[in-house]
């Protein structure tokens, strides 16, 4: 954008060539006439004055795409960090008043319970562990992950949350919106392992 300014250099740019023009069709020598020379300098420090604003004018606008772009670059790094941050999440449920609940402080979720299938699906998983009423430690990823011992295949949504099918099993259960918390929409698969305390 050349603004105000910009215009201005045009008018004074064009009513310099009208009058280099006019004093070269007079009968007389201009380039003995003094109004001549002042024109052709008027003419010259014009365009000198319209290059640079123009330049300018392209430069900032290079700047500012150069700078959105290298935000983008940065906000695409710091995405791709972020997730492979939190690729794989840990909670540690445990049985409270003979439920499966777990808390989350950063999620700000306490004795958030497994209902609806998914307390059987915790069974299956815990059957080895001593104790695990007790609290046991639960990795869960949208990926594959090293030794994962169930992986769960979404099914379909209901009442704001999801229900997942554990592959290789008759079974299925479904997830509350507090899945959300981890995701911003529900992963088509889900791994998980279980470990002891």
């Amino acid at each position: 954008m050349i603004g105000v300014r910009g215009y201005i250099i045009v008018v004074v740019l064009c009513c310099a060539i009208w009058a280099a023009f006019k004093l070269y069709n007079r009968k007389s020598n201009p380039f003995k006439n003094l109004w001549f020379w002042l024109t052709i300098l008027l003419l010259f420090a014009g365009l000198k004055t319209f290059e640079y604003f123009i330049w300018k004018s392209l430069g900032h606008v290079y700047n500012v795409e150069q700078k959105i772009a290298e935000g983008n670059h940065q906000d695409s790094i710091a995405r791709n960090v972020q997730g492979v941050n939190n690729s794989i999440h840990i909670i540690s449920p445990y049985k409270h008043e003979n439920v499966w609940v777990f808390d989350d402080p950063g999620a700000d979720l306490k004795r958030e319970p497994f209902i609806e299938g998914i307390p059987e699906i915790i069974d299956s998983l815990v059957w080895d562990i001593s104790n695990a009423e007790h609290g046991f430690t639960l990795y869960f990823s949208d990926q594959p992950m090293p030794n994962y011992e169930l992986s769960l295949t979404w099914k379909r949504e209901q009442y704001y949350g999801n229900w997942y099918e554990a592959d290789g099993f008759d079974l299925e259960g479904w997830l509350c919106p507090a899945l959300f918390e981890y995701y911003k929409s529900a992963p088509e698969k889900l791994y998980v392992k279980a470990e002891p305390l």
